[in-house]
């Protein structure tokens, strides 16, 4: 996954799940980290703000939004449905999944929320010790698979309700390609 419009001009981050890169507008390898996920759990505190980091932070997400619907299918995950919620005056179905240790995952254990139509509203999970909520809106298709092309994570309290502000990462996608 190659991403740009964070970094300076000319430069962009490459994320895969065992490796991240920033490379310049030739495709040079400027910096490089092997094995990103096993160091940013060490490390993510003290050198959260270089690059690379962010280009992990960010590629991860992306990657995980992007793959979830794949991956709630793995034969290692585990499924219960839980009772609807009840959110913009609108009852949403939830699933609680639970992933084996050897899939990608931003956590061991999440709950989906999803709308009336089927599309995916809202994940619960824990970050670094916080309650999230990640919030996806404006769903489009690309290649035939529909995605939400924006994404709000926010703080979540224990009762499940959110707080607004402040947003601790938006994702937008432009634009996607499967192949």
């Amino acid at each position: 996954m190659r991403l740009t419009g964070f970094a300076d001009a000319g430069r962009s981050g490459v994320y895969r799940p065992d490796y991240v890169a920033i490379e310049n507008s030739e495709g040079e390898v400027l910096r490089s980290w092997n094995n990103p996920h096993q160091a940013f759990q060490q490390e993510a505190e003290e050198t959260f703000h270089e690059e690379p980091y962010l280009v992990f932070l960010c590629g991860f997400s992306i990657w995980d939004y992007l793959t979830t619907p794949f991956l709630l299918a793995h034969p290692g995950v585990q499924i219960e449905e839980l009772p609807p919620w009840h959110e913009h005056d609108q009852p949403w179905r939830r699933l609680q999944a639970v992933f084996p240790p050897d899939l990608v995952a931003h956590s061991p254990a999440r709950t989906f929320y999803f709308d009336a139509a089927g599309l995916l509203r809202r994940t619960d999970h824990h970050l670094f010790g916080m309650k999230v909520a990640n919030y996806s809106s404006a769903h489009q298709s690309f290649c035939g698979i529909v995605i939400p092309t924006l994404r709000r994570s926010l703080t979540r309290e224990a009762d499940g309700t959110v707080m607004a502000k402040p947003s601790l990462l938006d994702v937008e996608i432009f634009d996607a390609a499967f192949e």
